[in-house]
């Protein structure tokens, strides 16, 4: 057998060659578990349906952005909002939205969506790991944030865009933080103070975010908290007042957060939309809808409260990590948000998570060393090969069984029903595209999200889900109508219905109350939607298409429609 022979080193057969690489860089058991978990996650989040119906809006509204080149003064969807002041807090999102609907349909808005939450989740998964240094807490604390804040609110919404920017703003301070930086460099007074990389990214990133989503409020809250605890820090060491206001570290955080509120009037409305944001917490028609609601601690929302609170005393009592200002200023901060609105159920599991997992590695570290990791030169071994192998195909097959790989890779599209998460609300949306109405269309403020942007650009609802635009009057006759409280059709009547689009379900009385009524009739039917039009005598001037001569008011004439599509599901 040849053999490769140098002058100054013994010789080199086939036998001795062999593939060598860093211990560093050598994937192992436990890698393999993060590789499964984090393509079951991907897996599961690219198969929602987009059950979110203000999506649809956001999908609508970034449509008529694109195709008009400027933000719209009052709502097109609700034609009942002109003349009200009408400020889009999340025009960017909606422009995404409208974009990816328009490139490939829901199936590209829940691509979109999946790609935005990998995103976040990468992220997290990135500051989880500089806060712990293992692999196995970094799983960890992906779950805590999934199951606290994704127990009963895990869906496709706009509001991915902001929790995108909360983590990459976590994942920033992360960076400055103070001890972080002390035990990663000799000279801790040179990182002392956030550095011009530091300005730029947060500077960049809320002037984005506040173009985004509303919650960059939250962005702002959080740094402001983060000078609050400098400034707590010193005043406890100095026990003075004039020491606390002169300290630099202090001042420089102060000023970055002032810096950044600035940042965030970088938008179409300037200033308006920070008044407009906080209008929001004290705008009862929005605290009216289901995900504005108060936390009832009595509630499984209340219970997961309670429960993570519950879990965090014996952990720092065990923990030898000091207690730190900011982890008590945040986690206070985002737990009394949750009581105020569950909509923020999400944000406080993250910083949950981020205030939590620092404790959690000190316990760990001090139960269970970690082994430094080395740098030497060793074979590749056939077991290390095995999970390396094993590792790449897990993200193979999460990629493979994904709906978003069939953009590549071919295949059958997803069934639109499954994507929307109702086969029955879709069926209505093609009924009222063939059969468009003439007036107005009253639905529940999540139907109606749906059916403006999927019907066609016949359909206007009486309200969306951006309840805050439309008169108080209105919002009051909306709900009065849901309950079918007396004088429900002088309602319509006020406001030119032509259409009810009704869930048998929850508005169970005005279903009775609309078959029974000489002045409508059923124009379609399925398992839980119902459809009743006027009548054409009561139909006001230019109104939807009459009924069929032979038709009776309460029959469909499009039973023959209705009836093959119930016998199919």
């Amino acid at each position: 057998m040849a053999t490769i022979v140098d002058t100054e080193k013994e010789a080199v057969t086939p036998d001795t060659l062999g593939p060598v690489l860093s211990a560093a860089w050598v994937l192992k058991p436990r890698h393999l578990v993060a590789c499964i978990f984090l393509g079951t996650v991907i897996l599961y989040i690219n198969t929602l349906p987009l059950l979110d119906s203000t999506i649809w809006l956001d999908v609508f509204q970034g449509q008529w952005i694109v195709d008009h080149g400027v933000l719209p003064k009052s709502d097109p969807a609700q034609p009942l909002t002109d003349g009200m002041q009408i400020v889009h807090t999340n025009w960017l999102a909606q422009v995404a939205y409208g974009l990816a609907d328009r490139w490939g349909g829901p199936r590209a808005v829940s691509n979109l969506f999946a790609a935005l939450m990998l995103a976040y989740l990468l992220v997290l998964a990135r500051v989880f790991y500089k806060q712990t240094g293992r692999v196995s807490l970094t799983i960890a604390g992906l779950a805590v944030t999934l199951l606290v804040g994704a127990t009963f609110d895990l869906y496709a919404s706009a509001e991915v865009f902001g929790q995108l920017c909360f983590a990459l703003l976590i994942w920033v301070l992360t960076c400055m933080d103070r001890q972080t930086l002390r035990s990663e460099s000799a000279d801790a007074s040179a990182a002392k103070n956030p550095g011009w990389r530091v300005w730029l990214a947060v500077v960049a990133l809320l002037a984005i975010w506040a173009n985004l989503h509303g919650s960059y409020l939250l962005g702002i809250a959080v740094l402001a908290l983060h000078a609050t605890a400098e400034g707590c820090d010193t005043a406890w060491q100095t026990r003075s007042l004039r020491a606390t206001l002169a300290d630099e570290t202090f001042r420089s955080r102060l000023l970055l957060a002032e810096v950044a509120l600035f940042a965030t009037f970088l938008n179409p409305y300037g200033p308006m939309l920070l008044v407009e944001n906080l209008s929001f917490l004290g705008d009862e028609r929005l605290m009216a809808l289901p995900r504005w609601l108060s936390l009832n601690i009595a509630s499984p929302r209340g219970l997961v409260l309670v429960c993570s609170i519950a879990l965090l005393a014996p952990l720092i009592k065990v923990s030898r990590r000091p207690v730190r200002v900011i982890d008590v200023l945040l986690l206070g901060f985002c737990g009394a948000a949750v009581v105020i609105t569950g909509r923020a159920q999400g944000w406080y599991a993250l910083a949950y998570a981020v205030v939590t997992m620092p404790y959690v590695a000190e316990v760990v570290d001090r139960l269970l060393p970690a082994r430094p990791a080395s740098s030497v030169i060793k074979p590749l071994t056939p077991r290390s090969f095995v999970v390396t192998l094993l590792c790449g195909l897990a993200m193979y097959c999460a990629f493979r069984l994904a709906p978003a790989s069939r953009v590549f890779l071919g295949g059958n599209p997803r069934h639109l029903g499954d994507l929307i998460g109702s086969n029955d609300l879709m069926q209505t949306a093609d009924f009222l595209r063939t059969n468009p109405p003439q007036g107005l269309v009253y639905a529940s403020t999540e139907w109606s999200d749906y059916l403006v942007s999927q019907s066609g650009p016949e359909t206007k609802a009486l309200m969306t889900s951006n309840v805050q635009w439309v008169p108080h009057r209105i919002w009051s006759d909306h709900r009065r109508m849901a309950t079918c409280e007396e004088g429900w059709e002088l309602g319509m009547d006020r406001y030119a219905v032509d259409t009810l689009v009704l869930d048998k379900t929850k508005h169970a009385g005005l279903v009775k109350s609309a078959t029974r009524s000489p002045r409508w009739w059923t124009a379609y039917e399925n398992e839980s939607v119902l459809v009743a039009r006027r009548v054409a005598s009561d139909r006001p001037a230019g109104g939807a298409d009459t009924e069929p001569a032979g038709e009776t008011e309460n029959e469909s004439p499009h039973a023959e429609v209705a009836a093959p599509v119930l016998k199919a599901e």
